[in-house]
């Protein structure tokens, strides 16, 4: 029930420090410095023996960071599980029971060194998703990106296991027990406008530009 996935690109263009993308770079990826903001709207499924269900949680707001990989960018999110909901009270109370919420409020989410042409071209991310502790390598696949001027999006679509993370399906009355699949989908959008002012120091003074000549006027 979580994860969402995410995302892998941003990136900009500077007026004041005019540079070309690197061949290679889809339009909308940030370049060697700087960072992007992204957002994930994530919702879930599972199945019971009584019937299917359905869940969301929180969007989630994230930055995406220059990894040491050039044309790579390092990520990472947490979605806090009191926010997760499948609009009914009683099972939602067991969902957080079985993900440990008492003592691990949050899943926490990465992928690492992201390569954004990568991502497009072979349909997949791969990260890591950690619950209640247990830690597992996931691959989510990338679908529909679209790039429009500063900003991406795309879907991503993932299917975990409660077994895989060490969870115990919940259960009513010892009669309905909830499937092990979960499938998670997401929609990333990665907005790249804000780049430009926010480009890192060291960026700027290898241009020769001062503090006081990058802010804007």
């Amino acid at each position: 029930m979580l994860l969402t996935l995410l995302l892998v690109t941003a990136g900009a263009h500077s007026d004041s420090v005019a540079q070309e993308a690197p061949q290679g770079v889809p339009q909308g990826v940030p370049q060697e410095s700087g960072s992007a903001q992204a957002t994930c709207d994530i919702t879930f499924a599972g199945s019971s023996s009584l019937h299917d269900f359905e869940g969301k949680a929180p969007r989630v707001t994230t930055t995406l960071h220059p990894a040491a990989a050039a044309g790579a960018w390092d990520v990472e999110f947490s979605i806090p599980v009191s926010g997760m909901t499948t609009d009914n009270d009683s099972r939602d109370a067991k969902m957080r029971e079985m993900l440990h919420a008492d003592r691990a409020p949050s899943i926490r989410v990465s992928f690492p060194a992201v390569n954004p042409d990568a991502a497009r071209g072979q349909g997949q991310l791969h990260g890591v998703v950690v619950i209640a502790g247990v830690s597992r390598d996931v691959v989510v696949a990338v679908s529909d990106w679209q790039s429009r001027g500063p900003n991406v999006s795309f879907d991503a679509d993932a299917h975990l296991s409660l077994k895989d993370f060490q969870l115990e399906a919940p259960t009513v009355l010892g009669l309905i027990r909830v499937e092990d699949d979960v499938h998670v989908t997401g929609h990333v959008r990665i907005s790249t406008a804000v780049a430009a002012v926010q480009q890192p120091w060291p960026a700027v003074a290898a241009a020769g530009l001062s503090r006081d000549q990058r802010r804007p006027s």
